[in-house]
């Protein structure tokens, strides 16, 4: 992804180890289970995947329309639960 240059300034989670190069690629880190800038969606490890994947699921569902308009999401286990379908996670 920071070789592709396709993060510059947008806002993006992943691993930790990865912070470095994804801020001097341009991108602003947040540490975040799910993080969503227009239709770049991100997430931090394998832990997090059911809310990365719900998340991406409604972003596909929403259009292109819509998400070039929003402002960037970011998702917290605090409102993790906002993402999540019934029956998935905890």
């Amino acid at each position: 992804m920071t070789e592709a240059e396709v993060i510059d300034g947008h806002n993006v989670t992943s691993h930790p180890s990865v912070l470095n190069n994804i801020e001097n690629a341009g991108g602003k880190w947040h540490s975040s289970e799910v993080v969503c800038d227009k239709a770049l969606v991100t997430s931090r490890n394998p832990d997090d995947l059911p809310v990365f994947c719900a998340k991406l699921i409604e972003e596909i569902a929403e259009g292109s329309n819509v998400r070039a308009r929003r402002e960037p999401q970011m998702c917290d286990p605090a409102t993790a639960h906002l993402f999540k379908p019934a029956g998935i996670g905890h």
